[in-house]
């Protein structure tokens, strides 16, 4: 006598064998999250939610400090997160008319955690804050994010997050006095 298996075993086999193949394919997260980004310490669980999945990621130079320094974060070949650093003479605010050209549909940051002045946007965030330090008297802290695996609503969320948490780690970086 022969036995058919019954539509629930073939059923669990299908997505097993889904699950199987999709291990296999390289979706997913294979790479791991850096402790720092431009030689800054990152707090955990900030960084993780601008990063897609991939392979690889790596970190294109630049570093702290400097008048104008920064890096990017690549993922597989995309470039995702650009972090940009420069210590400038004066507190810019992000809203002014100057500053516009960096933003699509920008909105202030109406608390930061740390006396300055910021603004994010769909696709970047600028924060501006004091630093009087001998390398620099005030700083501008640009980031640009290229991702598109969350919603607009989302990434803005997560870009705002990951530089209210990275920018006071930049001035104790630069040993930042005020």
């Amino acid at each position: 006598m022969e036995r058919k298996p019954s539509g629930i075993a073939v059923g669990v086999a299908a997505v097993g064998l889904a699950a199987a193949l999709a291990g296999c394919s390289g979706g997913g997260r294979e790479y791991a999250l850096p402790g720092k980004v431009c030689d800054v310490p990152v707090k955990k669980g900030t960084l993780s939610p601008l990063l897609p999945d991939g392979e690889k990621l790596r970190e294109v130079p630049g570093g702290l400090p400097g008048s104008r320094s920064g890096c990017a974060l690549v993922v597989d070949r995309a470039r995702i997160l650009t972090v940009s650093v420069s210590s400038v003479d004066k507190l810019y605010d992000p809203m002014a008319g100057l500053e516009s050209y960096k933003f699509s549909h920008r909105k202030r940051i109406p608390k930061l955690p740390f006396a300055g002045k910021g603004a994010v946007g769909d696709t970047n965030a600028m924060i501006s804050t004091e630093c009087g330090s001998p390398e620099a008297e005030f700083l501008i802290v640009d980031f640009i994010i290229r991702n598109e695996h969350v919603s607009v609503k989302q990434r803005r969320k997560d870009l705002q997050h990951f530089a209210e948490a990275y920018v006071p780690d930049v001035r104790r970086t630069l040993k930042c006095r005020t």
